[in-house]
């Protein structure tokens, strides 16, 4: 395979990546749009595997219904600690609510949209800025 058909899959691999970005960007906008916010409590971290550690949190509803999710969302070392208040959104108008809630931040609500986005960009650039260097070597 030629050099700039190589190249091309990696803008082509960017442009991917960051188009997936920019959905779930919209996806957690709207999320944010609809989402209640409420008082919750980090009642655990559990081990999702190599020390990352994801917090398990409680959460009373609009109604007083109390509510236990673990995030999606973990790093290493843990972004909360046991114990700690954390403000939960949850979008009350899905068919089970509770299983929308989400820790109000930038990781847990952005990360994976920020990662798509900036790994997309990445490769873009790699793929784009090559591709330019190697029109530029193969005009003169």
């Amino acid at each position: 395979m030629k050099v700039t058909g190589m190249l091309n899959i990696f803008i082509v691999i960017g442009i991917l990546l960051m188009a997936l970005g920019i959905y779930l960007f919209t996806k957690t906008q709207e999320f944010i749009d609809r989402a209640v916010p409420v008082q919750g409590v980090v009642i655990e971290l559990v081990d999702t595997g190599e020390g990352s550690m994801a917090p398990v949190v409680e959460y009373r509803d609009e109604a007083g219904q109390q509510h236990i999710f673990k995030s999606n969302t973990s790093s290493k070392p843990p972004s909360h600690e046991e114990g700690e208040t954390v403000l939960v959104l949850y979008d009350p108008s899905a068919e089970d609510a509770p299983s929308t809630a989400k820790i109000r931040s930038t990781l847990h609500l952005w990360g994976l949209s920020y990662f798509f986005l900036g790994f997309g960009a990445l490769w873009l650039l790699i793929g784009g800025g090559a591709r330019i260097a190697v029109g530029r070597q193969s005009s003169r």
